[in-house]
C-alpha cells in the first residue's frame, strides 16, 4: 500500500510543479490587457451611402466583371498550329514530365518547332 502511495505521488509531482510554475509566473507582475470595446466612427446610413456611391462609380465588382478588367487577347495563330508546336515540343523533350524542369530549346530545336507550326498552318489553309 505505501508503494502505490509513492507511485501517485510521483505521478502528480510533475503536475504541481507545473502549476506552481505558472503562479510564479503571474506573480511576477505579468498583465495581459483585456479586449478594448470596439466603437463605430460612422453610422450605418453613412456606410450604406459610401456603398452606394462606390457601386455608382464603378468601383465595385459584379459578378465575374472587374473594375479594371484587361481586354480579351486576340491571338494570330490557329489551333491547330499551336497543337503541332506543342507536340513538336514534347517530340524534342523540351515539355516539362513530372518534377522536372523543361529544358530550354536550343536554336535549331526552336527552328523545327516554328516549322511544325507553319507546316499545320498550311495544310489548315489548303484544308479549306
Amino acid at each position: 500500500m505505501k508503494n502505490l502511495k509513492s507511485l501517485s505521488f510521483m505521478k502528480l509531482l510533475p503536475l504541481s510543479l507545473m502549476a506552481l510554475a505558472s503562479q510564479a509566473a503571474l506573480a511576477d507582475g505579468a498583465e495581459y490587457p483585456y479586449a478594448q470595446p470596439i466603437g463605430a466612427t460612422v453610422s450605418r446610413a453613412e456606410v450604406q451611402s459610401q456603398a452606394i456611391a462606390a457601386r455608382n462609380a464603378g468601383l465595385i465588382a459584379h459578378g465575374e466583371a472587374q473594375p479594371d478588367m484587361p481586354q480579351a487577347f486576340a491571338s494570330g495563330v490557329s489551333r491547330a498550329q499551336v497543337r503541332a508546336e506543342a507536340i513538336e515540343a514534347r517530340r524534342l523533350g523540351l515539355v516539362a514530365q513530372g518534377e522536372m524542369p523543361a529544358r530550354e530549346a536550343t536554336a535549331a530545336e526552336a527552328e523545327l518547332i516554328r516549322l511544325a507550326g507553319l507546316k499545320a498552318q498550311q495544310v489548315h489553309v489548303s484544308a479549306r
